[in-house]
């Protein structure tokens, strides 16, 4: 479960990169494990804005 924001860009890090916009950079990776995490902290995540950034990363990837 991702504590914050800098959590979840930690979490991404090699896979995701946040430079103005969103560029996957190793979709394999993101295909395979992220974004299986990405899509659990969306719905599950206890910190309601986390979940909706979260959300929205999902709809710029």
């Amino acid at each position: 479960m991702f504590k914050d924001l800098i959590d979840l860009k930690n979490y991404l890090a090699g896979v995701v990169e946040f430079d103005g916009d969103v560029n996957v950079v190793d979709p394999v990776r993101l295909r395979e494990k992220a974004i299986d995490e990405l899509v659990y902290n969306a719905v599950f995540n206890p910190d309601e804005n986390l979940k909706v950034e979260i959300r929205n990363l999902i709809r710029k990837i």
